[in-house]
């Protein structure tokens, strides 16, 4: 965790610090990020950083406490578990994922890199993203009322989320031609153009989703 002195900094001054270091560790693996390109970005003495951590790790440590964070509280405030059912609140949950890839995308990036670093618990991320939030609530709910088979097994229902937002992204991307930028504007509000093409990708995403995972009845 940050020392004292990197507490002590402005708002302003913490928040370049960690976009700085954000950005290297989203374009680098945690073995061949610099410490010394975030120092030469930031134009701080190289004893100045170790005022503000200890190490490479304490950092990284301090960036994944964030990123997770920023994540968690930007569904929790974009998802409303309690209106509709589990499908509605699924491709809401979807949707909000595929939302904060494209407005958060060096964080984002981040975290995928995250799952791959050998120097943190393998499932730390994973966790971190279904264990703290409403998720793992939202798939026993869908078990309990009956909308989801409870032979499944509920983290793979949960990855299956987490993972369908990049995949969404992709699909959208590559089959309907559209740009990330774009996609971002439609999911906003901010332009009609392409509405069509993206409701139907979720039309088909649900369709999928239903017949996989909805109870068959006798």
């Amino acid at each position: 965790m940050p020392k004292k002195t990197f507490l002590n900094l402005s708002l302003e001054r913490q928040n370049k610090i960690i976009d700085v270091a954000l950005n290297e560790f989203s374009l680098h693996n945690f073995e061949t990020a610099s410490i010394n390109k975030i120092i030469n970005e930031l134009s701080i003495a190289k004893g100045s950083f170790y005022r503000y951590f200890q190490n490479k790790e304490d950092l990284y440590s301090y960036l994944l406490d964030y990123a997770l964070n920023k994540k968690i509280d930007y569904l929790e405030k974009n998802i409303n578990v309690t209106s509709g059912d589990f499908f509605q609140i699924y491709r809401n949950t979807v949707f909000n994922y595929m939302r904060f890839d494209l407005t958060f995308p060096t964080i984002s990036e981040f975290l995928r890199m995250a799952v791959e670093n050998k120097y943190i618990e393998k499932t730390k991320v994973l966790n971190s993203l279904h264990g703290k939030t409403f998720i793992r609530d939202l798939v026993l709910k869908g078990q309990e009322d009956g909308e989801v088979k409870k032979s499944l097994d509920i983290d793979f229902i949960i990855l299956c989320i987490m993972n369908l937002s990049e995949t969404m992204l992709n699909y959208i991307n590559l089959k309907q031609g559209i740009s990330y930028k774009e996609l971002l504007k439609i999911m906003e509000g901010k332009t009609s153009l392409h509405r069509n093409e993206l409701e139907t990708a979720f039309e088909q995403l649900i369709s999928v989703l239903t017949t996989g995972l909805k109870p068959v009845k006798a």
